[in-house]
């Protein structure tokens, strides 16, 4: 095939597409099975996005270390994706040295923050100290989260039967991923529709009130969340993790007021 007959083919195809009218379907949840159709899209309503990723992944050195570093990536990535499939994400995807999931129905917002904030909790308190002993104090890991809430179309684009993915369109996923830069190393923004749905819940708005070690906080129970600008709108930032202490309460009562159904969570506390 010549460059000219190649070029040629392709504009009819992009004629095609731009001139035809789009179906964009209204569906509750993320389909099981993404269209491939051309111009059939499925929507979905009320999604939350959560934006994790790996800050300062340059001290990895892939080249000298190459198992250390797969070793990082695998503990990292692997525990992500696992802590937020057991909070019900209807979709998770890795991006370079981040992860997307979008959480679909009901209280998509506080699903979607329980998750962050688990996964958070989890670098935190066990990746970060094990990868530091393991590479003699040269590698720091830290994360980053954001999370933005809103409607998303999604469809299959590619080759029938092979090389095809899906297509998320619509802000909500890429703006999650915005807001999440606005996050300082260790940090979850969430975006303004987030915040207001899920600090409906004291436990989630306002702290337990102790130092962290079980004894009363000189500030006693404080609002944890601080406003940010977030482009055009406001968004809310949170620095602290689950409390060592109270952290097991707090999750189970949140999961209850809200009347979640975790399945995976919940298999995976009793084994």
């Amino acid at each position: 095939m010549s460059l000219t007959s190649l070029v040629e083919t392709q504009k009819e195809e992009i004629e095609e597409v731009v001139s035809s009218e789009p179906e964009i379907v209204k569906s509750d949840n993320i389909p099981a099975y993404v269209s491939l159709e051309a111009n059939k899209w499925a929507r979905i309503d009320g999604v939350s996005v959560a934006f994790v990723d790996l800050v300062n992944s340059t001290q990895i050195d892939f080249d000298s270390q190459p198992k250390m570093s797969a070793r990082i990536y695998e503990a990292f990535t692997g525990t992500l994706v696992r802590v937020m499939d057991q909070f019900g994400a209807a979709y998770i995807d890795v991006k370079g040295d981040g992860v997307f999931a979008i959480f679909d129905g009901k209280h998509s917002p506080v699903k979607a923050f329980l998750a962050a904030e688990t996964f958070r909790t989890i670098c935190e308190w066990h990746i970060r100290p094990k990868i530091y002993s393991k590479t003699n104090g040269r590698v720091v890991i830290q994360c980053r989260a954001g999370i933005s809430y809103g409607t998303t179309i999604v469809k299959r684009i590619g080759l029938r039967r092979e090389k095809n993915n899906e297509v998320w369109a619509y802000k909500t996923v890429n703006e999650s991923s915005k807001v999440s830069r606005l996050a300082s190393p260790g940090q979850l923004v969430v975006s303004a529709k987030v915040y207001e749905a899920i600090t409906v819940s004291e436990k989630i708005k306002i702290s337990c009130g102790c130092d962290g070690n079980g004894n009363p906080s000189l500030l006693g129970k404080t609002n944890l969340w601080e406003a940010v600008d977030l482009f055009s709108d406001s968004g809310y930032l949170l620095k602290s993790l689950w409390c060592k202490i109270h952290g097991d309460e707090y999750l189970d009562s949140i999961i209850e007021e809200f009347e979640l159904e975790l399945p995976k969570l919940n298999s995976s506390k009793a084994a």
